[in-house]
C-alpha cells in the first residue's frame, strides 16, 4: 500500500481537504493517508475523522527544536515573500511590503529599524538579480539541512512515505521545511494549490516541489513566471469547484429558505457573508444602517426584500484571555440581536469545529452556505472568494469596499486595496463595487430588477477559473498522483 504524508498545519488546508471529496477518493484507491497537524487542532481533527469514518492517521507536529535556525529560515522566507517574481512587478508584493514596514515600525525601536532596513535591502536585491535568488535559496537549503531537523523530520523518517503533499509553493516556514526535508530523504513532493491567491500573492517560492497541481491557465502562467518548468505543472482544476458545480446542477429547492431561515414568502433574498476581523469596525457601523434602509424599503414597496447575514465564525468561538477581544465578540453579537428585531433579517449561524482560533466548517454547513449563495437574488461580500463562487451560480454580487483597517499591523483603505488576485477578478467587470452606503443601496435596487445584467461577464470568469472544464478535479489530481507513484 502506497503511503501519502500531507502537511496540514493551517486551517486552510484542513478546510480544503475536509470540504471536498479528495480524501475520500484517496482512501478508495487504497492509499494510506497520514496527516500532520498542530497540537492545537489535534482534537478537532480527530473528532472530524471519527465523525466521518475516515481511515487516516494523524500526527502531531513536533515542537521547534532550535530557535536560531527557525529565526534564520523564517527571515529568508520573509525576504522571498516580499520579492517580486523575475522581472515582473506584483501588486500584492507591494502591499505586503507596505504592511511589513508599517507593522514593524509601529513601535519604534532600534532593533526593529535594523531588521526592517536589512530586509528591504535583501528583498530589493532578491527581486532584481537571479544570482542573489539562487544564493539565498542555497543558503536556506543549507540551513534546513543542518541538524536542527525540526517540525516534520522525525515524522517523515518514521512513516517513510512514497509521496509528500503540501498546499503552497514553500510560501511559509512550515511548507518550506516540509518540502526540503522530504527532498533530502529522496521522497517525491507535490503541491496542490489550495486557494485562489497562492500563485499570485505570496512572493517567490524559496524551494520548489517535484510537481505542482494548479486550478487553471492563469495559475499555470503565473508558475511559469516564477521559472517553474512546464513539466512540473498540471492543470487539474480545483476540488472546491467540484462541489459548487454539483450543487449548481442540483434541482432547485422551493422551500430552502423556509426550511433553513423561516422565510415563507419573499420577492428577493440578499445574502451578506460578512468579512473577517479586518471588517469588524465597519460592519458594526454599516449593518445597523442597512437594517434601517431595509425596513424602510419593505414599508414603502410591495415586493419584500429579506437579508440573510452570515457572521464570521470567530464571533461564536470560545472565550479568550484577551478581554478586549472578548468585548469585540460581545458587541458584535449584541448588534446581531438588534438586527434580528427586524422581521426581514435572518442570521446564518456557522456550524464548525474550532481549533487554535480557526475553524473547520462541517459538510452540512458548507452545503447550506453554497445553496444560500445559489438561491439568493443578490450576494454581498467583502473582497472574499464568494465573489467567484457567486459567478459560478450566475448570481449577481456586490463587493462592499467601505472603510479601512488601522492598527499596529495594518494601514489599509479597502477602496484602494488591489492585490493581484483581486485586480484580476475585478478586470472581468462582473462585480458591482461600492465604496459608500448610498451606492450600495442604489446598486442593490438596480441589480434586483436587472438580474441578467453582466451574466456574460460571469460566464467568462467561470470559464477562466475552471479552464480545465472539469467537474471532477479530484479524479484529475488522483490521476496525477497515480502517475507520480508509478
Amino acid at each position: 500500500m502506497k503511503k501519502i504524508l500531507i502537511n496540514c498545519t493551517r486551517f486552510f488546508e484542513l478546510n480544503y481537504l475536509f470540504q471536498t471529496d479528495l480524501l475520500n477518493q484517496m482512501i478508495e484507491l487504497d492509499y494510506k493517508i497520514h496527516l500532520i497537524v498542530r497540537s492545537s487542532s489535534l482534537k478537532a481533527v480527530n473528532e472530524y475523522i471519527l465523525r466521518n469514518n475516515l481511515d487516516i492517521e494523524v500526527h502531531e507536529e513536533e515542537k521547534k527544536l532550535n530557535n536560531l535556525y527557525e529565526s534564520l529560515i523564517s527571515a529568508l522566507n520573509n525576504v522571498f515573500y516580499l520579492s517580486h517574481p523575475y522581472k515582473k512587478i506584483n501588486e500584492t508584493v507591494n502591499i505586503h511590503r507596505e504592511q511589513f514596514i508599517y507593522s514593524n515600525l509601529y513601535k519604534k525601536s532600534f532593533r526593529k529599524y535594523i531588521f526592517v532596513y536589512l530586509t528591504i535591502l535583501m528583498y530589493s536585491l532578491n527581486s532584481k538579480f537571479i544570482f542573489i535568488k539562487k544564493l539565498l535559496k542555497k543558503l536556506n537549503y543549507y540551513l534546513v539541512n543542518l541538524k536542527c531537523k525540526n517540525k516534520t523530520y522525525s515524522i517523515i523518517k518514521k512513516i517513510d512515505p512514497d509521496l509528500c503533499i503540501a498546499f503552497s509553493l514553500s510560501l511559509g516556514l512550515d511548507d518550506t521545511v516540509f518540502l526540503i526535508e522530504a527532498s533530502q530523504n529522496k521522497i517525491k513532493t507535490l503541491v496542490l494549490i489550495q486557494s485562489w491567491d497562492r500563485t499570485s500573492n505570496k512572493g517567490i517560492p524559496i524551494f520548489l516541489p517535484d510537481f505542482i497541481s494548479v486550478w487553471n491557465n492563469f495559475m499555470y502562467r503565473e508558475c511559469l513566471e516564477m521559472n517553474i518548468e512546464k513539466a512540473q505543472i498540471r492543470i487539474d482544476g480545483s476540488p472546491i469547484f467540484d462541489k459548487i458545480i454539483e450543487i449548481k446542477n442540483s434541482p432547485d429547492e422551493k422551500n430552502f429558505f423556509k426550511n433553513n431561515f423561516n422565510i415563507d414568502e419573499f420577492d428577493y433574498i440578499l445574502f451578506f457573508a460578512a468579512g473577517s476581523l479586518n471588517q469588524h469596525e465597519i460592519n458594526l457601523k454599516i449593518l445597523p444602517q442597512i437594517k434601517i434602509w431595509l425596513d424602510k424599503q419593505n414599508e414603502t414597496n410591495k415586493k419584500k426584500i429579506y437579508l440573510i447575514v452570515r457572521p464570521y465564525p470567530w464571533y461564536y468561538s470560545s472565550e479568550e484571555e484577551n478581554k478586549s477581544v472578548n468585548q469585540m465578540k460581545k458587541e458584535f453579537l449584541n448588534m446581531l440581536d438588534d438586527l434580528k428585531q427586524s422581521e426581514f433579517i435572518k442570521i446564518f449561524i456557522p456550524d464548525y469545529l474550532e481549533f487554535d482560533g480557526t475553524y473547520i466548517g462541517t459538510m452540512n454547513d458548507r452545503e447550506k452556505l453554497q445553496k444560500t449563495i445559489k438561491f439568493s437574488s443578490l450576494n454581498l461580500c467583502q473582497s472574499s472568494s464568494f465573489l467567484v463562487e457567486s459567478a459560478f451560480y450566475n448570481v449577481p454580487v456586490v463587493n462592499i469596499e467601505i472603510g479601512s483597517v488601522r492598527n499596529e499591523k495594518y494601514n489599509i483603505d479597502f477602496s484602494n486595496y488591489y492585490p493581484a488576485h483581486l485586480k484580476r477578478v475585478y478586470s472581468y467587470n462582473f462585480i458591482y463595487r461600492v465604496s459608500n452606503l448610498k451606492d450600495l443601496y442604489k446598486n442593490i435596487l438596480h441589480v434586483l430588477v436587472n438580474p441578467s445584467e453582466r451574466q456574460t461577464q460571469r460566464r467568462i470568469v467561470v470559464s477562466e477559473f475552471n479552464s480545465s472544464g472539469s467537474e471532477d478535479s479530484s479524479r484529475n489530481i488522483l490521476s496525477g498522483i497515480s502517475s507520480i507513484l508509478q
